[in-house]
């Protein structure tokens, strides 16, 4: 049973703007199936991934994503 005082952040502060976080299982599954794809580059796999983490908007930049 999980602690129910613990919650999962909705979102992360970069540079005083608040970004919403995907918090999901069912998102972190797909990102692990990202990561073993063969078909794309590792750019490619790094776009895909910060796209599924974030909700709406991502970060202005990788590094600070």
């Amino acid at each position: 049973m999980m602690n129910e005082e613990y919650t999962l952040p909705e979102s992360i502060c970069i540079d005083g703007t608040e970004y919403a976080v995907n918090t999901d299982f069912r998102v972190w599954i797909q990102i692990g199936e990202t990561i073993q794809r063969n078909d794309i580059n590792i750019f490619e796999k790094c776009e895909n991934i910060l796209r599924l983490c974030y909700r709406r908007k991502l970060p202005p930049t990788l590094k600070k994503a």
